[in-house]
């Protein structure tokens, strides 16, 4: 009994020990102006947490007015009284998941629990430049997506950068220096880019389809004279706007109850993407999910008259005349002002001579079933063309008209090839609309086999990817050309029309997949590869039978799936046959979820019916020194 007295009289002792040193720090901590603090309390551990960490921002709020001017944080509010609660909003994007080593001291579990947070003014300052280093790079990447005419990510781009400044002390004041030697304000020069992209933007109507119920209006959509590769707006249906529509190259819809030529159409340009914003990384949606206030950005409205403009279609890629690169990858036209403010390496000028493919003797019957089929859409009367297709060809074909509500668009200039067998078509236009009225335009491209059925369907890759494709100076066969165009176009429509028995079975039984995932500035991945080594991005890999349990999940939960690629980097095995490495850009738009990222694979097309995915990587960052004949090289040896 003498020695369980003692026992209990050390825990005591201890417990007292422990309680003073922690006062003593927590004493410490309040005393140190390079420390900032918060406490909290409430019924649960989770309640008195989230009440210091509000603390703790509202104590970073405070100490930060000073950095930002009083004209810059009112933001145009006249209301003095309201400058340090736009403060705190600033302050609050940056909250539980981007400041990094927060400090927490548990003072009690219950009634009431108590905690204490703090963080070191090094860390926010850690924090500001972080934040200011990803506003200027999403600059670099709005440049770039400008030379593209990827309006809508140069648009999206640069006011993601403006977002990002408009949070951190002294943003406004953030400079760049370009080539020239020149700086200029990042804040100012992004919101006159934006205002200037959007006044170079010219809508015409080429074409008004009329249905029973509708009337579906085609936008020829550029920007200095060069078809738009990506791009967003809303129209004004006389009470409201419209949901988002999408401009994908060259080409956007709208749809009216009533419409007649001579009308005049008022659209408004999407600039913030705050639906992709939200879902691409915390930081961003915390950004998004305060009250920061809204910057406007002048006029983004377009007025466009219904006068129909009758323009001759150029022929694409088959041709073999000489000209010049495709409208929709050639570089920008720049202005004076332009050369003096870009910060990237401008593109010369090539000739452009497309690759001469073979194409059918008859391409008469072809054309006639082609007819039979834009029949059947628009009457919606499929199963009259089932005895067109082959059993797999009608499935995709189903799959294909239930994507959303399916009419086409324009009328169709076909192209034909003879590519072993098959023979390609290019293509249908088609607008998709699903419930919530979003909606996709694609070119849908139809594949004939032998006995002349149609035996596979797919969305096209855009106007870019085709071009370098088709480039004459890209030293490959035309086979290797055409396969590879057959594989990326039915591996993107998979994903879109979710079809998980072909993913499935392209992919070999022992692949490599690995996805990975931004994280929080400070914390370190978990997974290191010898290509793959970003230490802000956590790798993970699944087996095959992991990756199809999580896509059959994924697809059960979205209504649709759109992907779209850009800049894909390719490299071919010089010896042991159709082997390549493809890297390239992916965008993946859902109605519950969007990222943009950079998909990475290693195909084995030796067997050209039966194409064998061995490694797949996803990554939400760019490596600048990544390509994809480093990864061939690295990848290859799996195969041997």
């Amino acid at each position: 009994m003498k020695y369980l007295r003692i026992f209990l009289l050390f825990l005591i002792l201890s417990d007292c020990a422990v309680g003073q040193n922690l006062s003593s720090k927590i004493a410490k901590i309040k005393a140190d102006p390079a420390y900032k603090w918060g406490e909290g309390s409430g019924y649960t551990l989770e309640e008195a947490d989230k009440e210091a960490l509000e603390n703790l921002v509202r104590s970073v709020s405070v100490s930060v007015s000073s950095s930002f001017s009083q004209q810059e944080a009112q933001m145009a509010v006249d209301d003095e009284s309201l400058f340090s609660e736009n403060i705190e909003s600033r302050m609050k994007t940056y909250s539980f998941a981007t400041l990094q080593n927060v400090g927490q001291i548990i003072l009690s579990e219950e009634n009431p629990a108590k905690i204490f947070r703090y963080i070191s003014q090094s860390e926010i300052d850690k924090s500001f430049e972080a934040r200011q280093d990803r506003a200027l790079s999403f600059v670099n990447d709005a440049n770039k997506a400008l030379k593209s005419a990827q309006i809508g990510d140069a648009i999206k781009y640069y006011y993601w950068a403006m977002v990002l400044l408009n949070t951190i002390p002294n943003g406004a004041a953030v400079k760049s220096r370009f080539e020239d030697g020149s700086e200029t304000l990042v804040y100012t020069w992004c919101h006159d880019r934006i205002c200037r992209i959007i006044d170079d933007l010219t809508f015409e109507v080429s074409d008004m389809r009329q249905s029973p119920s509708y009337s579906t209006v085609v936008f020829d959509v550029r920007f200095r004279g060069i078809p738009v590769a990506d791009l967003d707006f809303q129209y004004w249906m006389g009470q409201r706007y419209s949901p988002l529509y999408s401009v994908k190259d060259g080409r956007g819809t709208a749809d009216f109850e009533h419409l007649s030529e001579g009308d005049r159409l008022k659209l408004k340009i999407e600039y913030q993407y705050a639906h992709i914003a939200k879902n691409l990384d915390a930081e961003l949606r915390g950004c998004f999910e305060t009250d920061v206030p809204a910057f406007p950005l002048g006029n983004i409205q377009k007025f466009v008259p219904v006068m129909i403009q009758k323009n001759e279609q150029e022929d694409k890629a088959v041709s073999g005349r000489k000209s010049k690169k495709k409208e929709n990858s050639a570089t920008i036209p720049e202005t004076q002002d332009d050369l003096r403010i870009s910060a990237y390496a401008r593109n010369q000028e090539e000739e452009y001579e497309p690759v001469k493919f073979a194409t059918p003797l008859d391409e008469t019957p072809y054309r006639e079933i082609m007819r039979r089929i834009e029949a059947a859409i628009g009457q919606r009367d499929y199963e009259s063309v089932s005895p067109l297709f082959t059993p797999d060809g009608y499935d995709m074909f189903n799959k294909l008209v239930a994507y959303g509500k399916a009419s086409i668009v324009a009328a169709p200039h076909y192209r034909f090839i003879q590519f072993g067998d098959e023979v390609v078509c290019r293509s249908i236009p088609m607008q998709f609309r699903f419930r919530n009225n979003k909606v996709f335009i694609e070119d849908v491209t139809f594949r004939f086999d032998k006995d002349g059925r149609i035996d596979s369907i797919a969305f096209t890759l855009p106007d870019s990817i085709e071009a370098l494709l088709f480039d004459a100076g890209f030293r490959w066969n035309n086979h290797s050309r055409l396969l590879m165009m057959e594989f990326m176009e039915n591996y993107q429509t998979a994903y879109s029309l979710k079809r998980l028995d072909y993913i499935e079975s392209v992919f070999s039984d022992d692949a490599l997949i690995i996805v990975g995932k931004a994280l929080k500035t400070g914390a370190v991945g978990r997974m290191d590869t010898p290509l793959f080594n970003d230490p802000q991005v956590e790798l993970t890999r699944y087996t095959k039978a992991e990756y199809i349990r999580r896509l059959r999940s994924s697809f059960a939960s979205k209504e649709y799936i759109n992907i779209g690629f850009e800049d894909i980097d390719i490299a071919k095995m010089t010896k042991g046959g159709e082997i390549y490495a493809i890297h390239i850009k992916q965008y993946y738009h859902s109605n519950n979820y969007a990222d943009t990222g950079y998909l990475t694979l290693l195909v084995d097309m030796r067997d050209s019916a039966k194409p064998t995915i061995h490694i797949r990587v996803w990554n939400p960052k760019k490596d600048p020194n990544f390509t994809a004949l480093k990864f061939l090289q690295h990848g290859a040896t799996l195969l041997d």
